[in-house]
């Protein structure tokens, strides 16, 4: 059973933490960053996780930017 001083302190440490979903801001590529990626990744040598990793994004950045760049290649 978990005593009053327990509950109290385990709110008290949940409270401190970040709220689920708050990160921060997302890192943003600079237009030769996302041009490099791009190029990287359709040379099929470089996963996603690869180039963000070099990068310093997160691979879904870099996916982004790489499906982002190929809806603009077939409109």
């Amino acid at each position: 059973m978990i005593t009053e001083y327990e509950n109290k302190d385990l709110f008290n440490r949940l409270s401190t933490m970040p709220e689920k979903g708050k990160r921060g801001p997302k890192k943003k590529l600079t237009p030769e960053q996302e041009k490099m990626a791009v190029e990287f990744y359709t040379k099929g040598k470089y996963s996603f996780a690869g180039i963000g990793a070099v990068l310093g994004v997160s691979d879904e950045t870099i996916r982004r930017a790489v499906l982002e760049h190929m809806n603009k290649l077939n409109k």
